[in-house]
């Protein structure tokens, strides 16, 4: 239920908007003060950049069971950030609804290469080829 407020909030900033202001007007823009600097397309900065780490895979937490149905895949580092109590947490709320859940780090990586890795794990399935 929309309240008084949030309608005068969302016909002040429709009119803001309508205006012509931008909430960015102020904000100060990150330039290349280089006068020869011309920026690259991906695909150049691609070819010109080597890739200079393997994929990796951790499994930080193993499924109970020895054929998961659920693969939580996180950035590496990141049960560090989240922290191992509510990691769990998250694992058991999974698998009270019956699905057995394995939490694996992985690597920055190429969709292929996720791909694979997934396909190397007993009882996940819907990946595409």
């Amino acid at each position: 239920m929309m309240t008084h407020a949030s309608v005068l909030c969302a016909l002040f900033a429709a009119a803001t908007i309508a205006a012509g202001d931008s909430p960015y007007d102020g904000v100060v823009q990150t330039v290349n003060l280089d006068p020869d600097w011309v920026d690259r397309s991906a695909e150049e900065f691609h070819a010109q950049v080597s890739r200079y780490e393997p994929f990796r895979a951790r499994v930080v937490i193993p499924s109970a069971d020895a054929d998961p149905e659920m693969v939580i895949l996180m950035e590496e580092g990141l049960s560090d950030s989240i922290g191992m109590t509510l990691l769990q947490q998250w694992v058991d709320d999974i698998e009270s609804e019956e699905y057995a859940t394995e939490v694996v780090e992985i690597s920055y990586a190429e969709p292929e290469e996720i791909k694979a890795y997934l396909a190397t794990i007993p009882g996940v399935s819907g990946i595409d080829d």
